[in-house]
């Protein structure tokens, strides 16, 4: 057991060094919370969970985040939709997206996590 340790501590020793922003899609799912909450408490990563903020601060709240890394954003509503829209539109200005058609599918949570890692928002 103690060989399957080792490895696992040398990759988070690696990422400790070198945090990364990591932005999840699923934000409000109990597993990926815990998971964010842990990279952060360790040091491994700032955390942007994608999601609508009161059910994610519900799947949060029985977690003191005190001043971890760690953010909420609704893809919904996010002031970088209209950017991400763009961007979108652009990618697959050979599908002739209409504009409408870019933002409906960047406020969704795994393309706008999609996005925010394709324009270097998130690692």
């Amino acid at each position: 057991m103690e060989r399957a340790v080792k490895p696992l501590d040398d990759l988070i020793k690696r990422a400790k060094s070198s945090p990364q922003h990591i932005v999840l899609a699923e934000g409000a799912d109990p597993r990926i919370v815990s998971g964010a909450i842990r990279a952060a408490k360790e040091g491994v990563a700032r955390i942007t969970l994608i999601g609508e903020p009161h059910e994610v601060a519900t799947k949060v709240g029985a977690h003191n985040l005190g001043d971890l890394p760690i953010s909420i954003v609704d893809s919904r509503t996010s002031g970088l939709l209209a950017r991400f829209g763009n961007a979108y539109q652009e990618l697959r200005a050979h599908k002739n997206v209409s504009p409408h058609v870019a933002r409906r599918l960047m406020s969704k949570p795994l393309n706008f996590a999609a996005m925010m890692v394709h324009l270097g928002l998130a690692d």
